[in-house]
């Protein structure tokens, strides 16, 4: 297996929602195409598209009780990746009011108290 190809599977595995991706040789990843183009002329490098293969019989969601183990021990600030915290608030069925990472750090600060036996005041 090719470089790229390790490092696509890798960020896929860390990136379940995300499908697309363009590596570049150096091993620096981005998944808008936009960003490796300014990458690539500032580098003066060439970068691989990689896609995603479709996974049989449809992808794979997290559960709830996988969603509530992963928040217990998730520090919900800013540096919480915005899609995993778009994941657990899929999982959990909680509705932020608006898209933002604040937002969904809003709607899951309870539910993570809540689960660790912690006041919410």
């Amino acid at each position: 297996m090719s470089k790229i190809k390790k490092i696509a599977e890798a960020n896929f595995k860390l990136y379940p929602k995300r499908d697309k991706q363009f590596i570049f040789s150096d091993g620096v990843c981005f998944f808008r195409e936009s960003q490796a183009k300014d990458h690539a002329r500032s580098s003066k490098q060439k970068y691989e598209t990689v896609t995603r293969e479709p996974k049989k019989g449809g992808t794979v969601e997290m559960t709830k009780e996988q969603a509530e183990k992963t928040l217990m021990g998730l520090e919900l600030d800013k540096s919480a990746d915005y899609e995993l915290l778009g994941d657990l608030v899929e999982a959990l069925e909680l509705k932020p009011e608006g898209k933002s990472k604040d937002d969904r750090i809003k709607v899951l600060l309870p539910v993570r108290n809540d689960l660790l036996g912690i006041d919410n005041q």
